[in-house]
């Protein structure tokens, strides 16, 4: 018998895939208190309860989607073990899927990508749109000290859509070859983001590592529509032979939103890239980065297009090639207000700052 005078636990064990066609009741019931069991995991699987806590007990690993979270306000604990997903031959399938389900956490877990080639060794293209944490119609989620990558085209690390209140901090996010493949693997991986948001608010993303190392295309934080974001004291890394075009940080119609206190690296790429895009958003603050750009001509610390009053103080810039920009204001980009930023410009024909005649009012 259990004497309920005192606080107890009551844990069980199960395996899984062994027993994942049973069910299993288990009730204990008086007045006064409620009874959860918070289960061991050990496979991939679906979280539904709502309220518990899973702790992946071992590594694992999936041909398709590992984690589907379906119950509110779950945890998945990984007990610093590792989620290989998309091992197979498959597109379109997640580590860690959280749809319509509220206040998810996921902690301490690794999560990256499975297999990307075919059986000659080649690099499959057509195996795409695979990412490590798909956050879909879902509020409140939080990712915390995890490590994950993607090493996939049209791929995103971190997908967070029309989700709100999502908080992302002290994690490792990364775009790049994994494990023992090829050297030009960058070459072949394309259009693939570390971490992309879509149409969701109130997002926090703090105090992490985030990188897209040597491949083509494809931004470290891309941000489209939506209000109120967060991007804080984090290391942002765009670099590698095969890195092209885009940006470490692009905000696309997103408003009200704050960037600041972040190391911001665009290095050795291809073709021309931003450390910080600004376009057709508005009312946002940029203050206090450190942003340096080592990259091929014609690459701004900053650029503006298509926005209207945003506050840029306090930050630190330099340019390193040839044509760069440390802040470019173009299209109708009105009534900014810069004050306090140091710009430091090496290559040949660079400019501090540079204003197409229609930006007016700044």
């Amino acid at each position: 018998s259990i004497s309920t005078a005192m606080p107890f636990a009551i844990k069980l064990y199960f395996e899984l895939p062994k027993y994942q066609s049973n069910q299993f009741n288990f009730s204990l019931s008086a007045s006064g208190f409620n009874v959860l069991i918070d289960p061991d995991v050990s496979s991939c699987s679906t979280l539904s309860t709502a309220n518990a806590v899973y702790t992946l007990t071992q590594n694992v690993s999936a041909t398709e989607t590992c984690f589907t979270v379906t119950g509110e306000n779950v945890t998945l604990n990984g007990n610093g073990s590792t989620v290989d997903y998309g091992t197979g031959d498959s597109s379109a399938v997640y580590g860690i899927l959280i749809n319509r389900a509220n206040s998810t956490t996921i902690k301490n877990i690794t999560v990256r990508t499975g297999k990307a080639f075919f059986d000659d060794g080649f690099f499959n293209q057509t195996i795409t749109n695979k990412y490590a944490i798909y956050v879909l119609n879902a509020n409140n989620a939080t990712i915390f000290n995890t490590n994950l990558a993607t090493n996939t085209s049209l791929s995103y690390v971190v997908y967070i859509s029309n989700s709100h209140k999502a908080n992302i901090t002290r994690n490792l996010i990364s775009v790049t070859a994994i494990g023992d493949q090829p050297d030009n693997l960058g070459s072949q991986i394309a259009s693939s983001h570390a971490v992309f948001l879509l149409n969701s608010n109130d997002t926090i993303i703090n105090e992490n590592n985030i990188s897209t190392v040597g491949q083509a295309g494809g931004d470290a934080i891309y941000v489209q529509a939506g209000l109120r974001l967060n991007i804080t004291n984090n290391i942002i890394n765009k670099s590698g032979a095969f890195a092209s075009g885009d940006e470490a940080i692009l905000l696309l119609a997103h408003n009200d939103s704050n960037i600041y206190s972040n190391t911001i690296i665009v290095g050795h790429v291809s073709s021309a890239s931003a450390g910080i895009e600004i376009n057709s958003a508005h009312n946002n603050s940029i203050y206090n980065n450190n942003i340096t750009t080592f990259a091929v001509s014609g690459s701004p610390g900053i650029l503006f297009s298509n926005s209207i009053q945003n506050n840029i103080m306090n930050n630190s810039i330099l340019t390193v090639g040839s044509s760069d920009i440390g802040i470019s204001i173009t299209n109708t980009a009105n009534f900014n207000n810069f004050e306090n930023i140091n710009v430091s410009t090496s290559g040949s024909g660079a400019y501090g700052i540079s204003f197409q005649s229609t930006s007016n009012n700044n």
